[in-house]
């Protein structure tokens, strides 16, 4: 499953940044659910239920921004300040970010360039009559903003 390595990925790059950035990992909570559009109300619950209790995050990674989104606003009912208790991130860098309150520091992914490699993948399988073929990694860049700046935050 190309999405779950996706976002996999994705976490570890976080990770990456966040120990360079001097923060320790030992609170940090990977976010998964069934849906990346939105949070069933049981999801809800047990993110509410993260957040408020002993052991609460210092951040919040999210594969997708809608769901990211959805934690904005759940640390804000939790009245949880963001990201001075909890930072987030958002793992698609899609326009809702910037209009977020605060705005969501993301992991902007490459869509014109994903689209060429699917491409180009497609036509070697067809070229070469192959039902599959290895991965290809696309790096992204961060976009920095306030739910989580670079420099150390939580």
């Amino acid at each position: 499953d190309i999405s779950h390595i996706s976002n996999a990925d994705k976490f570890f790059g976080f990770q990456q940044g966040w120990i360079e950035g001097g923060q320790s990992l030992e609170s940090v909570r990977y976010l998964q659910v069934a849906s990346v559009n939105q949070l069933s109300p049981e999801e809800n619950e047990n993110l509410l239920e993260l957040l408020t209790g002993g052991n609460r995050p210092s951040a919040v990674f999210c594969a997708g921004d809608l769901l990211a989104s959805a934690v904005l606003k759940a640390c804000a009912a939790a009245g949880l300040s963001v990201p001075e208790d909890v930072a987030v991130i958002g793992g698609t860098g899609i326009t809702l970010a910037e209009h977020t309150s605060p705005t969501m520091t993301v992991l902007a992914q490459p869509m014109t360039e994903i689209g060429r490699a699917v491409e180009a993948m497609l036509v070697e399988m067809i070229r070469n009559k192959q039902n599959r073929l290895p991965g290809r990694y696309i790096s992204c860049s961060l976009v920095e903003r306030a739910s989580c700046p670079v420099e150390p935050c939580g």
